[in-house]
């Protein structure tokens, strides 16, 4: 039977360390996952978020920068796996999404920016297209953890969990449900 490991938008963001991808990464590897999935929002794509564009704590935010992180954290995320070859599947989700509606905004921009940019396949990821369902092993998943500090949720933020969640004896749509606390998996694998 299957064993899927679900990756709860990560929101990899040059403000943040990317350690939590290499912990990631061991874990799947240490479980002997056979599945990775990832909900979307692997990149947050801060440099073209309209929330607080024109505002002086936009400064800073570079296109580049978003997608060397992102790069950076995808290899840590191998690096963990090791030898380890499951099937990682991922779901764009409105953070990866926020390419395509800049572009749309600015059609100058065709052909420049876009969501290859972030390769994902390069990588060895299945890409699943915004809005869209992914069936596996019965198991419906769709974009609607490894959580970092969000600065405009700083005061709720002690309320959200973040970890990863476990999937074990997976076979048509049912399956055994563990979660993993990043508390733990700092722990666990941040010594490795």
């Amino acid at each position: 039977m299957a064993t899927h490991l679900v990756i709860g938008d990560p929101h990899c963001t040059p403000k943040a360390s990317n350690d939590r991808f290499l912990w990631a990464g061991r874990v799947a590897a240490d479980y002997k996952v056979s599945h990775v999935i990832c909900m979307g929002d692997f990149c947050s794509m801060d440099s073209l978020s309209s929330y607080d564009r024109a505002k002086k704590s936009f400064e800073g935010r570079r296109y580049q920068k978003d997608m060397e992180h992102s790069h950076e954290a995808l290899s840590l995320f191998n690096k963990g796996l090791g030898k380890h070859k499951p099937r990682k599947i991922m779901l764009h989700g409105n953070h990866e999404d926020r390419i395509d509606r800049f572009v749309d905004e600015n059609p100058e921009l065709d052909g420049t920016l876009k969501i290859s940019d972030l390769k994902f396949r390069q990588y060895g990821w299945q890409e699943i297209p915004y809005k869209q369902i992914k069936v596996v092993d019965g198991v419906y998943y769709a974009q609607c953890y490894l959580n970092h500090s969000e600065h405009f949720a700083r005061d709720t933020q002690h309320m959200w969990w973040s970890g990863l969640v476990l999937k074990r004896e997976v076979k048509d749509g049912n399956y055994n449900i563990e979660t993993i606390d990043i508390k733990t998996i700092r722990r666990e694998y941040g010594k490795k």
